[in-house]
């Protein structure tokens, strides 16, 4: 599994792809699903839409490639020589995962749980119901874990919030690593949301930078400050972007007052780079550098906003990186991803988690068994 860019014959960049090549298995050869008997396959998981999908399809085919198309029951069957009832699963699945970490947790899931199912049938094997209740925890938890596939198929939505020129565009582009929103010193440059893909740590993300939210007789405006409210409203998280410069520190103190009932995962008091004392003090610079408090020189502005919004708060230089990897930790924590939970054996679709629920709460050896085959695929 490799990840690539999508360039078409000019060196347009399409898109950002997962690319996997696959050897079909040695001995008597089988149709590909695209009716083709050939020994190799590619492929492709874009992340695009439907435009950048069919360009991609376009440049494909005047390169010579063709699809191969897959229907019904026949569809991520045979992606990697599967063998188990897991293993296809596990290929029909895999289009939807956005990241490599998250490829990889998903390729690892049939034999982790089988080999976790396994030993759950072999001690009921040995001791009978007396094996009942060692197993049903790890049953239960496998089962719960079903939850980890949305870590990688639907991205964390956060929402980048807080008044006009607070820098909330230069900030989403610093943590993208490129040019995705509109930067300027004139306050109201965004005035509609923009969504942009990205990850932390292998788990997917989804910026949205969203309009400065203050009052605005111009009409337009108060749409786009309208729109960032819904956006705020459907997001999974909410980051504050505030100014702890000295010409941004007054508008800060004067959002909290109209805004103080939000409450973000993380206030990010940017521009911090602008303090003349960080700039004087080597300590200041190297609190500023990894993000967990705020120079001395920030307190006057942090002493006007809500507890709250405190408590949660890192220093910030959006325009030169400063904090932004201590940002992505903070949402991190927030939302519960952790990467040592993927070392653990997961159900990874409705039906799996479904038999182990059953396994879980049998009360007799037969009925536990019988789920625990059942979730291997094997009745």
């Amino acid at each position: 599994m490799l990840r690539a860019r999508f360039v078409d014959a000019e060196g347009e960049h399409l898109d950002d792809i997962l690319l996997s090549v696959h050897a079909r298995p040695p001995g008597p050869r089988s149709p590909s699903p695209s009716g083709q008997d050939h020994d190799w396959e590619i492929r492709l998981h874009l992340h695009g839409g439907a435009g950048v999908m069919q360009r991609c399809r376009e440049s494909l085919a005047a390169a010579g490639f063709r699809e191969a198309r897959e229907n019904g029951a026949n569809a991520g069957a045979g992606l990697f020589g599967e063998r188990t009832r897991l293993e296809r699963e596990a290929s029909a699945l895999l289009p939807r995962i956005l990241t490599l970490q998250g490829a990889s947790w998903l390729l690892r899931q049939p034999l982790t749980l089988a080999q976790m199912v396994r030993k759950r049938l072999d001690d009921l094997a040995k001791h009978g119901a007396a094996a009942l209740a060692a197993g049903r925890a790890e049953c239960a938890a496998a089962a719960a874990r079903l939850n980890l596939v949305n870590w990688f198929t639907r991205p964390l939505r956060v929402a980048v919030i807080g008044p006009p020129n607070a820098g909330k565009s230069t900030l989403i582009n610093a943590l993208c690593a490129r040019p995705v929103s509109l930067v300027s010193p004139q306050p109201g440059t965004t005035r509609d949301w923009v969504e942009a893909l990205d990850e932390i740590e292998g788990f997917p993300v989804a910026w949205i930078d969203t309009a400065g939210w203050r009052h605005a007789d111009d009409e337009i405006e108060a749409e786009a400050i309208r729109r960032a409210r819904r956006v705020l409203a459907e997001a999974d998280r909410a980051v504050l972007v505030l100014d702890s410069s000295p010409d941004g520190a007054a508008a800060s103190a004067a959002f909290s007052r109209v805004g103080g009932r939000l409450t973000p995962d993380v206030v990010v008091m940017n521009k911090c780079d602008l303090l003349a004392e960080a700039s004087a003090s080597g300590k200041s610079r190297s609190s500023m550098g990894g993000g967990l408090a705020p120079p001395a020189a920030v307190a006057p502005v942090l002493d006007q906003l809500p507890t709250a919004w405190r408590k949660v708060s890192i220093c910030a230089a959006a325009t030169t990186g400063l904090g932004v990897d201590a940002l992505r930790r903070r949402l991190l924590e927030a939302s519960g991803r952790r990467a040592a939970d993927l070392a653990h054996p997961a159900a990874f679709t409705p039906r799996q988690a479904d038999r182990l629920a059953a396994a879980a709460s049998a009360t007799t050896a037969q009925p536990a068994r019988a789920a625990l085959l059942e979730c291997l695929g094997e009745t």
